[in-house]
C-alpha cells in the first residue's frame, strides 16, 4: 500500500510539473485576448477612392492610432506615386494621448502638390468614369511601425 501511495504521489507531482506551465501559457493567452498588450502607434486606416479622375484633387484619409498606455509623439509620412512618375510626399508630427487616434486628410492632384487637413474636404468620388489611364500607389508610415499600402487607378 505504501508503494502504491508513493507511485501515485510521484505521478501527481509529474502531472503538476507538466500542467502548471501549460496553465500559465493559457492564462497569458486569455489575458491577451481580453486585454491585448499595449503596442506602438501605427497607421490604423489608409483610404482613398479606388478610381481617381486624372488631374482632379483626391482626398486620402489617414488614421494614426496609439494603443499604448502612454502619450506618444509620432512622425507620419504618406507617399503617393503614379506609374508615369508623378509623386507627392506629405509629412507631419502628431502627439497622441493614450488610447486615442488622429485623423488627417491629405489632398493632392498627384502633381507634387499636397495639403494636409484635419477635416474631410468632401471631394467627390469618380463614380462615372472614362477609360483607365494609369495606376497610383500610396504608402503610409507612422513611427517605426510597419507601413500600410494601397493602390488604385486613374481614369479620364
Amino acid at each position: 500500500m505504501t508503494g502504491s501511495l508513493a507511485r501515485g504521489l510521484a505521478r501527481a507531482g509529474q502531472a503538476t510539473r507538466e500542467v502548471v506551465p501549460a496553465l500559465g501559457v493559457l492564462g497569458r493567452v486569455l489575458r491577451a485576448a481580453v486585454a491585448p498588450p499595449a503596442g506602438e502607434p501605427a497607421v490604423g486606416l489608409l483610404e482613398a477612392p479606388p478610381l481617381v479622375r486624372d488631374g482632379a484633387p483626391t482626398s486620402v484619409h489617414v488614421r494614426i492610432v496609439n494603443p499604448s498606455a502612454a502619450p506618444r509623439e509620432v512622425d507620419v509620412v504618406v507617399e503617393g506615386s503614379a506609374d508615369d512618375g508623378r509623386a507627392f510626399r506629405a509629412a507631419w508630427r502628431v502627439r497622441l494621448a493614450p488610447g486615442t487616434a488622429d485623423e488627417r486628410f491629405v489632398v493632392t492632384a498627384w502633381r507634387g502638390d499636397v495639403d494636409v487637413q484635419t477635416t474631410d474636404p468632401g471631394l467627390p468620388y469618380a463614380w462615372e468614369t472614362g477609360a483607365p489611364c494609369g495606376t497610383w500607389h500610396l504608402v503610409a508610415r507612422a513611427g517605426a511601425s510597419a507601413p500600410l499600402a494601397i493602390a488604385g487607378a486613374f481614369v479620364r
